[in-house]
């Protein structure tokens, strides 16, 4: 049923939140990259290769497959000039990292799966062919210039995952018993969805209750403090054959406990 459900929430989004323009396929030099990590928390690693992992440090280059999973800390990653940070407890895989140019234009093809816990992103405003994608196991977020928030949990056996909105908008895709449902998350707001009835309110252990549905108003239990987002701080060099130059950054590491359910398995 899963593996149903990532399949209908893939064609959901290829139709609605990437239609027309929204992905170039015909973009020249398109090519896999790497994760540059920006930080790394004690006790983060990563795998390659099924059940052999790796302590993660900052400076490592990850590249598409990688699994990423942090400890008490937060990650810190720069993906195509945008930083998304992996928050404590949390467990992301890196489906595809990849660029090239159309036109003489930088174009960007990123698709992250978040299998549990929480990620919150800046990413920088992307040009028209490009591509950010953020997956759950309820669902997809496509993602163009916006500060997002996203989480999933594992609560009595069942998954609840939830997209919040900081800055900009968020388009999202969900199956459901009866189909596939899309959304328009705006700036302030968050799409509840999830293995529960719409309407449903939900206890998250060590967060607060949520209602399953929305869009509707950011609950206060789960609106992002200021630091848990990254920083903006990524000024960038675009030279005459299109390649990108991101300047040194250190982006501070919040040693604060995350609500983040822990990492199954």
């Amino acid at each position: 049923m899963k593996k149903s459900a990532t399949t209908l929430v893939g064609a959901a989004v290829l139709g609605f939140i990437l239609s027309g323009a929204a992905w170039n396929s015909s973009a020249q030099g398109i090519k896999s990259g790497k994760a540059e990590v920006r930080s790394a928390g004690e006790g983060a690693r990563y795998s390659t290769t099924a059940n052999v992992w790796v302590p993660l440090k900052k400076g490592d280059k990850l590249p598409e497959g990688a699994t990423i999973a942090s400890s008490s800390s937060p990650v810190d990653l720069s993906l195509e000039g945008s930083i998304v940070r992996v928050q404590p407890n949390t467990t992301v895989r890196l489906d595809k990292v990849s660029g090239g140019t159309a036109s003489g234009v930088k174009i960007v093809d990123t698709q992250l799966n978040l299998v549990d816990g929480r990620v919150t992103a800046n990413i920088r405003k992307l040009a028209a062919g490009a591509r950010y994608e953020v997956k759950t196991p309820n669902g997809v977020a496509g993602i163009r210039g916006t500060k997002i928030d996203i989480r999933t949990y594992l609560i009595d056996g069942k998954r609840l995952s939830i997209y919040s909105v900081v800055e900009g908008t968020m388009d999202v895709a969900e199956t459901t018993p009866s189909g596939v449902k899309t959304a328009v998350v705006n700036a302030g707001e968050s799409f509840v969805v999830g293995d529960f009835p719409v309407g449903q309110e939900i206890n998250i252990p060590g967060v607060g209750k949520v209602t399953v549905g929305g869009p509707f108003k950011t609950p206060p239990a789960i609106v992002p403090t200021p630091k848990d987002v990254p920083p903006t701080d990524l000024p960038t060099k675009i030279d005459v054959g299109g390649r990108i130059t991101v300047e040194p950054h250190t982006s501070p590491v919040n040693k604060g406990k995350s609500p983040a359910a822990s990492p199954e398995g």
